[in-house]
């Protein structure tokens, strides 16, 4: 159980602190590095690939949406003690393809984030992003799983 960088996909609810957590706990243990990632998807957070009209207004709308994901990035590191090294970023696109993407990228040898628990049904009918990236993921992948209610 060797891990030396850790990817932890971010996206501001509950489950996806308690999953930051966890991996910044599996940090300090392996002293890995980690690397925590906000995906910005209009498109699917909008329902439509340009829902707001203008140019100038999908621009805004992207740049609220990056400022609002480097807030939750912050709050986070500000987590992450001192002795482990940890960096944040946000990007804009496809939630579970930037994902896949950042994991190659900067070789990371697990990926730790939370999972909704949608149920098999619901899964199936909207998809999961989690259930895509454990199935596509060239890494491990550990699924946090959420508290249930």
């Amino acid at each position: 159980m060797g891990w030396s960088r850790i990817l932890v996909p971010v996206d501001g609810s509950a489950n996806a602190f308690k999953a930051a957590q966890q991996a910044i706990d599996l940090a300090k243990c392996c002293e890995a590095e980690l690397e925590f990632l906000h995906v910005v998807n209009l498109t699917a957070s909008l329902g439509i690939p340009s829902a707001v009209g203008s140019k100038e207004k999908d621009t805004s709308v992207l740049e609220d949406a990056i400022d609002h994901g480097r807030k939750i990035l912050d709050q986070l590191l500000d987590l992450v003690p001192p002795e482990v090294k940890a960096k944040g970023h946000c990007v804009s696109g496809s939630t579970e393809k930037v994902i896949l993407q950042e994991a190659e990228a900067s070789r990371c040898d697990l990926i730790v984030m939370g999972s909704r628990g949608l149920g098999a049904l619901r899964a199936v009918l909207v998809g999961s992003i989690s259930c895509a990236v454990l199935n596509n993921a060239s890494c491990s992948v550990m699924l946090i799983k959420a508290d249930k209610k």
